[in-house]
């Protein structure tokens, strides 16, 4: 007979897991991997991430910041999404749509979001100077 246990990490209330092969995770599977790209083209898909061979993506933090170039009162209109390929405008799956005036950031952190498989990871916006900074590991998709 089994006992259902949970063990939680004081400090941050992490639950361990267990993987499908019983294997415990305490832990983050690896360390993150910034990319950073800049929206200077108006609706233009911009790639992020590319999707993995037999890897998941599994995004952590994402920052998104508007410079001078954004207008002070009609904001820019940001989409961050999951698409069918790299060039795609049309989102499969919108993640986040920020929309900042210059000098705004919006930032999202410790999501521990996975990609669908085989999924892209764009950005476009409607106006120019936007900034987007994705934090990002991947799992093998058989852990997941």
């Amino acid at each position: 007979m089994a006992t259902p246990v949970n063990i939680i990490g004081s400090r941050n209330s992490n639950r361990a897991k267990v993987t499908k092969f019983g294997q415990l995770v305490t832990a983050p599977l690896q360390y993150s991997t910034p990319v950073s790209v800049e929206l200077d083209v108006i609706n233009t898909a911009f790639n992020l991430l590319t999707p993995a061979s037999g890897q998941s993506v599994v995004i952590t933090d994402i920052i998104v910041s508007a410079d001078r170039n954004v207008s002070t009162t009609t904001p820019a209109n940001i989409v961050i999404y999951q698409a069918l390929e790299a060039d795609l405008l049309l989102p499969d799956k919108t993640i986040v749509r920020p929309q900042l005036v210059r000098s705004g950031n919006a930032s999202y952190i410790g999501l521990n979001m996975i990609v669908d498989e085989g999924k892209w990871v764009n950005a476009r916006t409607d106006d120019v100077g936007v900034l987007v900074t994705i934090m990002f590991y991947l799992v093998p998709q058989d852990l997941v």
